[in-house]
């Protein structure tokens, strides 16, 4: 090897050792193919782990009359049983939403993801009059079902120019915020 002058069309460095470029190449090749190997045995080990966690079996027709008469509109319906409830993601009205039901049948919580448009109207007004200077990307709500009591909490994720805001918000309309995060600068 020793010191020799070579192109810089080549390795990018007069007086480099010979193969150094080379090296670099097969160095890189080796970490992206570990990590594509890396990648694939973890991906194989989840869907293992979800396969085994929650089954597709057959439902109980009194659990999916129940689920029809709530939800007549629903599409793209997929359900999955686990130990202890039957859960159920479907699409209604454009909104995407998530329900757990008990074994006895009985809806425990719903979470719905959609945009300021569904929101309920007192809760944008509130929102647009403690916050008017940031806009309403999204909202989470979530509906807790126990006994004979419902609650219902919404995380209402905002922003303006230079920050993300989730604000946590009861139909009573307490609100608290959460989460705060800079935006990463648009180049």
């Amino acid at each position: 090897m020793g010191n020799r002058t070579t192109p810089n069309i080549e390795t990018g460095f007069p007086n480099s050792p010979d193969g150094h470029y080379l090296y670099g190449v097969i160095n890189s090749k080796s970490k992206s193919i570990t990590m594509k190997k890396f990648f694939m045995i973890f991906s194989s080990l989840m869907l293992g782990m979800v396969s085994f966690a929650f089954t597709q079996k057959a439902i109980d027709e009194k659990l999916l009359q129940t689920f029809k008469t709530s939800f007549p509109n629903a599409e793209e319906v997929n359900w999955f049983e686990s130990k202890e409830t039957n859960i159920v993601s479907f699409k209604e009205n454009g909104v995407r939403t998530r329900a757990v039901y008990k074994r006895n049948n009985q809806l425990q919580n719903l979470t719905r993801s959609y945009n300021e448009t569904n929101l309920p109207y007192p809760i944008q007004f509130k929102i647009k009059q403690y916050y008017p200077d940031k806009k309403i990307y999204g909202v989470i709500e979530m509906t807790t079902n126990d006994e004979n009591l419902s609650i219902t909490e919404y995380n209402i994720k905002l922003e303006d120019e230079k920050n993300w805001y989730t604000v946590q918000m009861d139909r009573e309309g307490g609100m608290t915020i959460v989460e705060k995060f800079k935006k990463s600068p648009v180049k």
